[in-house]
């Protein structure tokens, strides 16, 4: 397997592991009794948080992704 796609498939398993861990999260948040509005917020800001990270070459978000 060249460079390329062994990137490739790393990304596929760190987005799996995301949606683990998202999944995870959520409930957790459902079982200490947050709302449903309040769980997709505070989802939405990780979603954001995880998509600027992703922008950045060395992993760090600049001001302008926070």
């Amino acid at each position: 397997m060249d460079g390329a796609s062994e990137q490739r498939m790393e990304r596929v398993f760190i987005r799996l592991a995301v949606q683990i861990v998202t999944a995870a999260y959520a409930e957790a948040m459902r079982r200490h009794g947050l709302l449903p509005s309040t769980i997709a917020v505070i989802t939405t800001y990780a979603e954001e948080n995880l998509a600027a990270l992703e922008r950045e070459p060395d992993g760090v978000p600049t001001a302008e992704g926070r």
